[in-house]
């Protein structure tokens, strides 16, 4: 400014260079209320930048906790699952092995009644053969009499 009035010719008014230079000093101070004004809104955008940063960042760091905690649900759903196969796999042996024994036994079981029914049948036929005898010798008692006393006397 003082440039400005320096070499402004002698013969102007001094109204108007005052005039000039109170336009002057309130452009001045209008750019300054205007840089003023974009540095708050700046710090504004900044701090809301910051506050939506620190935003995402806590839900990015919430949402890894989280997947995290699945990731280790999973982990442990696995194993029981494997456990599960594995005892179901047991299970389904064991159940194999117990209708491979069964069906032995209920053979062993089959050929027991048959063989008792065969020892039955045979002591059956004995009993009948005994009966059969005890039969004749009590019908004929009377002549096995006659006869031991023959023979013997």
């Amino acid at each position: 400014m003082a440039q400005i009035t320096s070499s402004a010719p002698i013969q102007a008014d001094s109204g108007a260079v005052s005039k000039i230079l109170a336009l002057i000093d309130n452009l001045l101070e209008r750019i300054a209320e205007s840089r003023e004004i974009e540095r708050r809104e700046y710090e504004a955008y900044v701090a809301e930048y910051d506050s939506a940063r620190q935003n995402q960042v806590t839900l990015l760091n919430e949402t890894q906790a989280h997947l995290f905690n699945l990731e280790n649900e999973i982990s442990a759903l696995n194993k029981r699952l494997e456990n599960a196969s594995a005892e179901s796999a047991e299970q389904k042996e064991r159940a194999s092995q117990k209708t491979t024994e069964k069906a032995g036994r209920t053979k062993m079981c089959d050929d027991e009644a048959e063989a008792y029914g065969s020892r039955r049948s045979d002591r059956l036929d004995s009993i009948r053969v005994i009966s059969d005898c005890v039969g004749l010798i009590e019908s004929k008692i009377r002549v096995l009499k006659e006869f031991v006393a023959q023979r013997l006397g």
